[in-house]
């Protein structure tokens, strides 16, 4: 589903019963499970929100990105699985929050990394540039399984 930014999609206002934020995602806990009101009598279970669609919770410099909707994606496979097994086992995205990114300009760029615990700007004139066109690369060509991809990415 595509989700306009700062915006909620209108189907979650206009046909649904889920929790909202004020600007329209879907409020879920570090799991991706829905988070309905304390005492909210609901007669769903299991319900679960990942990507662009879910209200992500942490710090005031998070931004969703690609690989966060993959890293709650592949966690919620996880999660539903353990629960089906009767385990409490539980994997959550929070700690995958990060901001990863190139920044090209046409005639440089500039790399960006932000976690919790540090923060990085490195200014790359000229050579950035050429370094996003390749990261680009690689990156459909892993999707498309054609090189192998970088361990953790």
């Amino acid at each position: 589903m595509y989700i306009p930014a700062l915006q909620g999609h209108d189907v979650f206002y206009n046909a649904s019963d889920l929790p909202l934020t004020e600007a329209g995602f879907i409020k879920i806990d570090d799991y991706q499970e829905v988070q309905f009101e304390k005492g909210e009598k609901v007669s769903k279970t299991h319900i679960y929100a990942v990507g662009d669609s879910s209200a992500l919770e942490g710090p005031g410099w998070k931004a969703k990105q690609g690989h966060i909707a993959e890293v709650m994606a592949r966690n919620l496979a996880f999660n539903i699985a353990e629960k089906e097994k009767g385990s409490d086992k539980r994997k959550g995205y929070k700690e995958h929050l990060n901001i990863l990114c190139v920044m090209d300009s046409g005639d440089g760029a500039a790399f960006i990394y932000r976690n919790h615990d540090k923060e990085v700007i490195f200014p790359l004139p000229v050579i950035g540039h050429w370094m996003k066109r390749g990261w680009g690369w690689y990156f459909k060509n892993s999707k498309l399984k054609k090189v192998p991809r970088i361990p953790g990415m």
